[in-house]
C-alpha cells in the first residue's frame, strides 16, 4: 500500500489507537460525517464502534441436598454456597433456584463472608437473590422443602450469572442440579381370627381378616387375597369396613380367591377388617 497520503482503489487504511478505561462503563467512540476527507469527497455517513469494559469475576456455584432417597412427606434441606473466584468484586450478581416436584419452607437462612450482602426473594417453588460477593467472598443460603410427588424424582437446580458490570471469566462452574428420589414405602400386615378351635362338620364358621397399613406411605390399590383350605365351602363376604380413611369398596370372595381385590383407599395409619363367612364340609383342618 502506497504511504504517501494515498489510498489506491480496493485499498484500505488502518489506524489503530490504543484507549484506557479508568472504570467500568460504555464507551462510544464515533468519526463524524464529513471528516474523512479526499479528492473525491467526503464520508456521509458516521463510523462507531462501541466497548464495553466490565471487571472479571469467576462467580462459582454448589449445593448439597440432605438425602438422596426419601418417603413422601419427608422434608428435606438444601444447602446452596455461591463463591467468586474471580479478580474483581462480584456486584448485582444473581442465583436462581428452581424446585422441581417440590415446595420451599420459608425462611431461607443466609449467611455471608468476606462483607458479602444481598437481598433473598422466596416463592413455593425456589427463590432468587441478588448478591454482592467480594474476592474470595462467598454466599451461602439453606433452606427446606416438602416433596409435592409420591413417587419419582425431585429436582433443584440453582444458575448464577454475572451483574450487568462485571464479566464472569467462567461459565463451565455456574449451573448445578441435584436429584432426591421418592419412593413410597408401606408396612403391610394382615391377621384373621374366627374366634373358635373347633367347627362341627356342616356348621358354618365366621372369619374376621384385618388388613393394617402402618405407613409411612399411602397403599390405595393394595391387592388382598383369601384362600381357604379345601374343607372350607361357599364362603361370601358378610361384611368389609375401614377406619382410618380406609374405604373398602364392595370386595366380593370371588376376587378375593382369584386374582386378588384392590383396596380403593388405604392410607397410612388405617385399617381395613373383612368378615368372610364359609361352611365346613368335613372333618380336618
Amino acid at each position: 500500500m502506497d504511504t504517501a497520503n494515498r489510498i489506491p482503489p480496493f485499498s484500505s487504511c488502518v489506524v489503530t489507537k490504543r484507549v484506557d478505561a479508568a472504570a467500568n462503563g460504555i464507551y462510544v467512540n464515533t468519526i463524524p460525517a464529513g471528516s474523512l476527507s479526499t479528492s473525491l469527497g467526503a464520508n456521509t455517513s458516521p463510523a462507531t464502534a462501541t466497548l464495553t469494559v466490565s471487571t472479571l469475576t469467576d462467580l462459582s456455584v454448589t449445593k448439597v441436598v440432605s438425602a438422596a432417597n426419601i418417603f413422601p412427606g419427608t422434608t428435606l434441606t438444601y444447602t446452596v454456597t455461591v463463591v467468586n473466584l474471580g479478580s474483581s468484586v462480584a456486584t448485582g450478581a444473581v442465583l436462581s433456584d428452581v424446585l422441581q416436584g417440590a415446595s420451599l419452607i420459608a425462611p431461607v437462612t443466609a449467611t455471608y463472608t468476606a462483607g458479602g450482602s444481598g437481598t433473598v426473594t422466596t416463592s413455593t417453588t425456589g427463590l432468587t437473590v441478588t448478591t454482592n460477593l467480594p474476592v474470595n467472598g462467598r454466599g451461602t443460603f439453606t433452606f427446606r422443602a416438602t416433596p409435592g410427588v409420591a413417587n419419582g424424582f425431585i429436582t433443584n437446580s440453582a444458575s448464577v450469572t454475572a451483574g450487568p458490570t462485571n464479566t464472569d471469566a467462567n461459565l463451565a462452574n455456574n449451573l448445578v442440579s441435584v436429584n432426591t428420589l421418592v419412593s413410597p414405602s408401606a408396612n403391610l400386615s394382615v391377621s384373621k381370627t374366627n374366634g373358635v378351635s373347633t367347627v362341627s362338620a356342616g356348621a358354618t364358621t365366621v372369619y374376621t381378616v384385618t388388613f393394617v397399613n402402618g405407613g409411612p406411605s399411602d397403599a390405595s390399590g393394595a391387592l388382598v387375597r383369601d384362600f381357604p383350605s379345601s374343607n372350607l365351602v361357599n364362603c361370601s363376604v358378610l361384611s368389609c369396613t375401614g377406619t382410618g380413611g380406609a374405604d373398602c369398596g364392595a370386595p366380593t370372595f370371588s376376587a378375593l380367591n382369584t386374582s386378588g381385590y384392590s383396596l380403593p383407599t388405604f392410607p397410612a395409619g388405617s385399617t381395613v377388617t373383612l368378615r368372610l363367612q364359609c361352611s365346613v364340609n368335613s372333618l380336618g383342618f
